[in-house]
């Protein structure tokens, strides 16, 4: 089940029950095609049974060094990068989960290409 966050205060700002079991109202949530929902915390099996490819997770982890950890049921989210406090952690590949809400202080941003 898609969840907003972990509760009203830290949520993603999407319209959605939180794991603490209450209600947050904001936006709708954008079209499928534009995010994933991981079946389990196994990077090797979080897509229905398989490796997700293409989603810089199973095939990326630990690269350079860089922190890997997988969302726990109370940090549904996930962030990417870090800050400059994490060191030689916080590089491009870093992966961790989080609460819902920004993080303005870590370096990931996202790339759009087209597929050709």
């Amino acid at each position: 089940n898609k969840l907003s966050g972990y509760s009203t205060a830290y949520n993603s700002g999407f319209t959605g029950d939180t794991v603490e079991h209450t209600h947050f109202t904001g936006r709708s949530w954008p079209a499928d095609k534009y995010y994933d929902v991981y079946t389990t915390q196994d990077p090797f099996t979080m897509c229905n049974g398989s490796p997700c490819k293409g989603h810089a997770i199973s095939e990326i982890i630990e690269w350079y060094g860089d922190f890997f950890r997988m969302s726990q049921p109370t940090e549904i989210w996930s962030n990417r990068g870090g800050h400059f406090s994490n060191g030689s952690y916080a590089g491009i590949y870093r992966y961790q989960p989080g609460v819902g809400y920004a993080v303005e202080t870590n370096s990931f941003r996202q790339v759009l290409t087209p597929n050709h």
